[in-house]
């Protein structure tokens, strides 16, 4: 699935995704943005496109691709621009963990060499993260806000701080179908008994686990993801580790499970990731797991808190 941005012009689309990436440190991303200078008298400004991971300020890596002209006056493009240094950004994009396309507008709408990256990519197991300009309807742009792979937000002035959990949310579970998890079992005893700690999803219960970023070891991820989905402070119990499949169709990752013991915390389930968190009797516990590759650990674990 790739995500694109959609809204009038001067919303903040641009502003979002940077405060999203903001969100997912340690994300490898490649792909480009473009930025609007004031730079041509009496026309809004020329627009250059530069490398996304790149600061254009200090390496002055910019590359006009048209004028903005204003005023009813249309614009000035520079289609062997996009087919030359665009193409060439997009070189090898696939390779890192999310691809930003900021932004696909009418500029392009000349550039057949470029097109055909951005639909190469478009269609790849790489991620896309992108501005789509709401004004026009050339080909490219109908072919993104067609695509049954698109995920298309709007943005506006009221809704743009909100978006900004709601889309980081959407992006890791991008990028989770492709990374390697870890997650917790994490026992407690409660007043009835033996308690396992378990998150519920859109679609049913599952262990608190997310996926491993970019700098951390497996252990290190399985307790920020605790964490972060359920408030809840753990520490790794030294021993124990299983790794499984993920149920998922269409994914293709491995997860780790560990051992953690109970440190404290308050119980707060992180609603843009799941719906719910809550200490479940152990005894219910394999009833309720959504994913049946997840049977044999929970079954592993709680046999040596047993023995406990």
């Amino acid at each position: 699935m790739n995500i694109f941005l959609t809204g009038n012009t001067q919303v903040g689309k641009s502003t979002l995704i940077s405060r999203v990436l903001e969100k997912l440190p340690g994300v490898e991303t490649s792909g480009f943005k473009t930025i609007t200078a004031a730079d041509v008298p009496g026309a809004i400004g020329s627009v250059y496109i530069t490398p996304a991971n790149g600061d254009a300020g200090e390496t002055g890596d910019l590359s006009r691709v048209g004028i903005r002209l204003g005023a009813g006056r249309g614009r000035k493009t520079y289609p062997e621009v996009f087919d030359h240094r665009g193409v060439e950004i997009l070189e090898n994009a696939e390779k890192s963990r999310l691809v930003i396309m900021d932004e696909i507008g009418r500029m392009e709408f000349d550039s057949p060499l470029f097109i055909a990256r951005v639909k190469e990519l478009l269609s790849c197991e790489t991620p896309v993260f992108g501005v789509l300009r709401k004004e026009g309807e050339t080909p490219l742009q109908e072919y993104i806000r067609n695509s049954p792979d698109t995920r298309l937000f709007e943005v506006t002035e009221e809704n743009r701080d909100d978006l900004v959990g709601t889309v980081r949310a959407e992006i890791r579970r991008e990028l989770g179908k492709r990374v390697d998890s870890a997650g917790a079992f994490i026992f407690r005893q409660g007043d009835k008994g033996r308690e396992l700690l378990m998150v519920e999803g859109r679609r049913g219960w599952s262990l608190p686990k997310g996926h491993i970023e970019y700098g951390e070891t497996p252990e290190e991820a399985a307790l920020r993801e605790v964490r972060e989905e359920t408030g809840i402070e753990a520490e790794i119990i030294p021993g124990f580790s299983f790794k499984t499949v993920s149920g998922l169709k269409g994914e293709h990752r491995a997860i780790t499970y560990f051992r953690a013991a109970y440190k404290g915390g308050t119980l707060k389930a992180q609603t843009e990731e799941v719906k719910s968190a809550a200490w479940i009797p152990a005894d219910r516990a394999e009833g309720l797991l959504r994913f049946k590759e997840d049977v044999p650990a929970l079954r592993a674990a709680l046999e040596e808190a047993l023995e406990e």
